[in-house]
């Protein structure tokens, strides 16, 4: 659950960096890479998440240790994930007053970050469980990034 929590967690707060910028063509005139403005905007939606979550692992780290090496990479991946989803696929551009319509019309982005956040849980879980079983999800948590890095390319290919 807690994977899953903080995987919309990233996804919300990726959406609000893509779609809450009030002067796209600021950023589109900015004397710097889209790749760094991009990078920057993952890093913006995660570092939220992270001062959410630490808490949570260190408490568990200090109760049961080994469950929180085994949870930390999952959690990581899902939340990284979320976010990664969500700015690849998304054109730069927009502002803050397209933040709804946005969402609405993104369902289908919305629908692959949930897949892959439900894999890296069930990874986590099955993980955490002991069984070897963990790594069947792990392709459908990898899937969501690698599906919006390929829609997202086409989505910022349009004029």
């Amino acid at each position: 659950a807690v994977v899953v929590v903080a995987a919309n967690l990233a996804t919300t707060f990726g959406l609000i960096v893509v779609g809450g910028e009030e002067a796209p063509d600021l950023l589109g005139s900015a004397p710097v890479a889209r790749a760094r403005i991009r990078t920057l905007k993952v890093a913006a939606a995660l570092v939220p998440v992270a001062i959410l979550v630490l808490p949570l692992l260190a408490w568990l780290a200090a109760r049961d240790p080994a469950s929180a090496l085994v949870l930390a990479p999952f959690l990581a991946a899902a939340v990284v994930s979320s976010a990664m989803v969500h700015v690849w696929a998304t054109p730069l551009g927009g502002s803050g007053r397209e933040l709804k319509p946005r969402g609405a019309r993104d369902i289908g982005v919305r629908f692959v970050d949930l897949f892959a956040s439900f894999g890296w849980a069930g990874a986590a879980y099955l993980a955490m469980a002991g069984s070897w079983w963990w790594l069947a999800p792990v392709p459908l948590g990898l899937a969501g990034p690698l599906a919006a890095l390929v829609v997202g390319r086409a989505a910022r290919a349009l004029p």
